[in-house]
């Protein structure tokens, strides 16, 4: 999915000067990445005017697979939709605590739904980098994935060619794919890899000067764990993924982040959420902060695109 020499031309942005306010990047199967192409033409690109990150595509329910069912094929897409040049360095990425619905008989809702301050994620990762060492340009996509190998037979998916996945090396039991760089853990709760709930995530992007100094509070369920209180200042996009249509009570993400929800129509069934593309009068893609008018069910991912 990267392009061939991309992190070769990622350096010479660097070396230029290259740079802007809000993150680091890496392109993924979409088109030229760092590497100037993708209609720029090699042509130096400034800080954004107009635009920002936004979340394009999310796969999370998993595949039926040929021999069985997996979710090792998540993936998280992030589009740069700006008409310049963003560093994804430190981009973090996480899943915010709290059940998609009633998945079991009495489930509980999260306690902290009515936080309009604060998301507490499950688990968060970050993209390395000392600031410009992954710059991502215009119509640029960033994948970060589960695993990042070729899922085929049981998934369409080869994700070989993602720009970054989740290894739990403390874990003992996850694989480093070497064709993948690696995700900063910055808080997990345990488990062998990086799973989003297949029911559904609220999955959100977000800038934090020092992770480090974030608050943890106790997990709700399980005492000797914890969540990462992370302000909603710090935001840059969100999309709430529920179990179904009557799952609106277990919202986790307060309305400024998104005012409504998605789903796919089960688990394992192979299908995303994406991003639906604006207009002539709405540039780049919608992002009118409410998930059920900006994105669109998918039987087929497209990662990278």
């Amino acid at each position: 999915m990267v392009a061939e020499g991309r992190w070769v031309a990622g350096l010479l942005l660097v070396l230029a000067g290259l740079g802007c306010d809000e993150g680091a990047g890496v392109g993924g199967a979409g088109g030229g990445g760092a590497t100037g192409e993708g209609g720029n033409a090699g042509a130096p690109v400034g800080p954004p005017t107009v635009g920002k990150l936004v979340i394009e595509e999310v796969f999370y329910a998993g595949s039926p697979g040929l021999i069985e069912h997996t979710f090792n094929d998540q993936f998280i897409d992030v589009r740069n939709d700006s008409d310049g040049l963003i560093n994804v360095d430190g981009l973090l990425f996480g899943d915010v605590f709290g059940a998609a619905g009633e998945i079991n008989p009495g489930q509980p809702t999260s306690p902290f739904a009515d936080d309009e301050d604060f998301i507490y994620l499950a688990n968060a990762f970050r993209v390395p980098g000392l600031g410009s060492d992954y710059p991502l340009l215009p119509g640029e996509t960033l994948t970060v994935v589960h695993d990042g190998t070729n899922h085929q037979p049981d998934s369409v998916l080869d994700l070989s060619g993602a720009d970054f996945e989740a290894f739990i090396e403390s874990s003992g039991k996850d694989d480093d794919w070497p064709t993948v760089a690696n995700l900063e853990v910055v808080h997990f709760t345990g488990g062998f890899d990086w799973l989003m709930p297949v029911f559904g995530p609220a999955v959100v992007i977000a800038r934090v000067d020092d992770p480090a100094q974030l608050e943890r509070v106790p997990h709700p369920d399980f005492p000797e764990r914890e969540l990462l209180k992370v302000p909603v200042s710090s935001v840059i996009d969100g999309v709430e993924c529920l179990m179904d249509e009557g799952s609106e009570a277990y919202k986790r993400l307060p309305a400024s982040v998104d005012a409504s929800f998605i789903i796919v129509s089960d688990t394992y069934t192979g299908e995303s959420v994406r991003r639906k593309p604006g207009s002539a009068n709405v540039p780049g893609l919608l992002d009118s902060d409410s998930s059920a008018d900006d994105f669109e069910l998918r039987s087929t991912p497209t990662p990278g695109e």
